[in-house]
């Protein structure tokens, strides 16, 4: 056997009992003496005139991203919350709630502009007759907007959206001109 092989398995049996050592040490002392080892070893291989070894962090996987029907119901708690209502009124279309139909309009059309829903699935979403609702509904709150008719502050309301969809880890794209 080799200096190396011999190396190797001295490596193996030292690795072995510091797995021991380290459950019985729990997770803040392991991470501590780890850093200690690694330390340790980087003066021992300057010392020898080695190269310093680099420890690259371990890749951390991505999230899961966050599906649009996820993102939608983000966007109508966020409008909901705005108005003080429960996100449950934005679905009654026959609703003795009067600000319902407005506020539906308004999470309509953020969550046309801040996420990847199409017109289709949010008239499925909210229970429309068909996507054409949808559409009529995001051009009022944008004609609105356009106009200084929109009751409260769009830009605020915007922000505090986009900001709730990106707390819960959502993409945000680029937002798309409601047309």
């Amino acid at each position: 056997m080799n200096s190396i092989e011999s190396f190797h398995q001295r490596l193996r049996f030292e690795s072995a009992t510091l797995v021991e050592q380290a459950d019985a040490l729990g997770r803040e002392g392991t991470a501590a003496a780890l850093r200690d080892g690694i330390d340790l070893l980087r003066e021992r291989l300057s010392a020898l005139g080695v190269r310093p070894i680099t420890f690259a962090p371990k890749p951390v996987a991505p999230a899961q991203p966050l599906s649009v029907g996820a993102a939608v119901r983000i966007v109508e708690q966020a409008v909901a919350d705005a108005a003080g209502c429960l996100p449950e009124m934005l679905h009654e279309i026959r609703s003795s709630f009067p600000e319902a139909a407005r506020l539906r309009h308004a999470a309509i059309f953020f969550a046309y502009r801040l996420t990847e829903a199409s017109t289709t699935h949010l008239a499925r979403h909210y229970g429309l007759k068909d996507h054409t609702s949808v559409c009529y509904a995001r051009d009022k709150v944008k004609g609105q907007i356009a106009s200084g008719t929109f009751r409260g502050d769009a830009a605020a309301l915007e922000a505090r959206v986009r900001a709730a969809l990106e707390a819960a880890g959502y993409r945000v794209p680029k937002a798309r001109i409601a047309a």
